[in-house]
Order: C-alpha cells, then sequence, then structure tokens
C-alpha cells in the first residue's frame, strides 16, 4: 500500500479543535498522506495554528481562501488541489483514530472498491473525548452499486451521507464537485453512487464527529428543516434515473422523510417554521402522484393523513425520526 491519500480539511474558527484533528491525521500509521488544509478566511486564531504545523510536516499544504466561501466550497478547492490516487475528509472540529486510512486502504484494495466506509462515534462538544476503545473490529462486508443504492433509502445507515468516514477513488471526483448547500454530504454521495461498483463497509468506528452548539449540523439550535427538506430532494434527483420500480420506493421515502421532517420541525420550531415545509412536502405529494399510486396500504394512509390533515399527523407523529 503506498498510494497517496489526499486528505481535505477545511477550517473555519474551530481554533478550540483544529489542533486536535491536524494532529489526529499527522499521526496517522499510514504515512504517505498529503493533508490539505483550506482556511476559509477564519477570523479567529485558526491560521496561525494551522500555519505552524504545517512548518513542522512537508506533507501538510496550507491554502488560505482571500474570503469566505463556506464549507462545500473550500472543499471543492481541495479537490482542486489534491494529486492523491484516494480521496479522504476531515472536519476540523472532527478527529480520527490513528488507523482509520491504513485500515479503509486496505479494504479498499484487498477487495477491489470503489469507496470504503467506516462508522463513527459522537460527542458533545461538552463531553469527555471518545478514546475509541474496541473501535477494531476486523468485520467487513462488500456490497454490490445496486446494494449500496438501497442505504439512501434505509434511516439507520445515516453514514452513507457522509464523507468524513469514507476513502474514495480519486477518479470518483472526476466532473464532480460539492453543491454550496447544507446536506450537501447526502447529494454528493447520491453522485458518488452512481459511479461505483463495488463498495466496503467496515464496523469499526474510527471517526469521532463532534457535536457542538456551533456548528452548522446542530439542529437544534437553529432551525435547518428547509435545507434539510431540499437536500432530501436533491439526492432524489440524483438518483430516480435509476429503473422504474426504485425510482418509485425512492421517492415514496423522500415524501415520507418529509412529511415527518414537517411533523418534527412543528413540534421544535412551530407552525409558522413548519408550514415552509409543508408547502414543500405538499407540492412533492400533489406532483408525485404517479410513485405515490405504488405504495403500500401503510405508506398511502400515513402520507394521506400528512397531506390532507397536517395537524393531526402532527399529533400522532409527537416525534419521528427523519
Amino acid at each position: 500500500m503506498n498510494k497517496l491519500i489526499s486528505v481535505i480539511i477545511p477550517v473555519y474558527n474551530t481554533e478550540k479543535y483544529v489542533e486536535k484533528a491536524l494532529s489526529s491525521v499527522i499521526e496517522q500509521t499510514y504515512k504517505n498522506l498529503e493533508i490539505i488544509v483550506i482556511d476559509d478566511k477564519s477570523t479567529d486564531d485558526s491560521p496561525r495554528i494551522i500555519d505552524e504545523i504545517a512548518a513542522k510536516d512537508s506533507r501538510v499544504r496550507v491554502y488560505h481562501s482571500a474570503e469566505n466561501v463556506g464549507h462545500s466550497l473550500a472543499r471543492n478547492k481541495g479537490l482542486e488541489l489534491a494529486q492523491g490516487d484516494y480521496i479522504g475528509f476531515v472536519d476540523s472540529d472532527d478527529y480520527i483514530h490513528p488507523q482509520l486510512y491504513e485500515r479503509l486502504l486496505s479494504i479498499m484494495e484487498e477487495n477491489d472498491t470503489d469507496i470504503a466506509i467506516c462508522r463513527n462515534i459522537a460527542f458533545k462538544d461538552e463531553k469527555e473525548l471518545p478514546d475509541f476503545k474496541e473501535a477494531l473490529t476486523g468485520k467487513a462486508k462488500v456490497e454490490t452499486r445496486s446494494q449500496y443504492m438501497e442505504h439512501f433509502m434505509d434511516p439507520f445507515t445515516g453514514p452513507v451521507s457522509w464523507v468524513g468516514t469514507k476513502l474514495y477513488k480519486a477518479e470518483l471526483f472526476e466532473n464532480t464537485r460539492f453543491k454550496d448547500f447544507f446536506g450537501e454530504d447526502l447529494v454528493i454521495n447520491a453522485e458518488m453512487a452512481l459511479k461505483v461498483k463495488k463498495v466496503v463497509w467496515t464496523e469499526d468506528k474510527l471517526y469521532a464527529y463532534r457535536v457542538r452548539t456551533g456548528s452548522t449540523t446542530a439542529a437544534w439550535t437553529k432551525d435547518l428543516s428547509v435545507p434539510s427538506a431540499l437536500s432530501y430532494l436533491a439526492a432524489m434527483d440524483v438518483l430516480k434515473d435509476e429503473d422504474e420500480q426504485y425510482t418509485n420506493r425512492l421517492t415514496i421515502y423522500t415524501i415520507g422523510k418529509l412529511a415527518n421532517l414537517y411533523a418534527n420541525c412543528n413540534n421544535d420550531y412551530g407552525k409558522e417554521a413548519a408550514s415552509k415545509v409543508y408547502e414543500i412536502f405538499a407540492r412533492e405529494y400533489d406532483n408525485q402522484r404517479a410513485a405515490l399510486s405504488k405504495a403500500g396500504a401503510r405508506d398511502t394512509f400515513k402520507l394521506f393523513i400528512a397531506r390532507r390533515l397536517p395537524a393531526v399527523y402532527c399529533r400522532l407523529a409527537t416525534r419521528i425520526t427523519v
């Protein structure tokens, strides 16, 4: 295993965390890395910290953006600069297991796959940092493209939508870049799914994901329901060119996600905020009658109640996982 891995790390005002993130990449047991740090016009002490780290390790390359462009476009700049055979991503407030890239590259090459995926450990900012005890299970499972596509309708395999838990063949990013909106991970992974032949999953928990109140994904601190709804629809649009049966199932699943998102938004943020999500749900419900006609009795009843009796639906769905 002597292939070059490009690790892309966008940084914006994470002075409290960025040293931990970079150190966890620098200390990887797999050493043939180029570590591309994109400073997205940070206004705190992050630029100084990353420059000092780069001065001590020639593998670390820092690009200071002239303006703040956001997470997606910062990642795209990293892709533009990357020269590796494989691509990985780490967010600057997270950190990774010392063997993440050694493990993912190993199972990729053993099984000749396009993507390798690990599990993550989520922890709240104020909690003690996970130490990856018993992280390595040794278990790995190969999936075909059609099997992998099924995960976009499985709420229990959230990792399908994250880029940090994956190692990609660099060629997958040819003519493919992150879109500039919330939920960009889900959409680009849908695009990746159309390109792969095989993927491999490991049960190893190798990525530590920090949930913090100041991050864009801290959904309980601000309402991200509309951006989330739009990302679900964008992913559906990417994937719906598959066979008709798959497209119908994906459409039914996505409209169900919108209904659940509406109920959660109503419970968490009130009727005014929820009305915006309901408009999106109602539009898609009305526009996708052909696909919805293929739904089973349970989904048909659920979605009908959500469309015609939204207040009743919200009372029934006091808390629904989307």
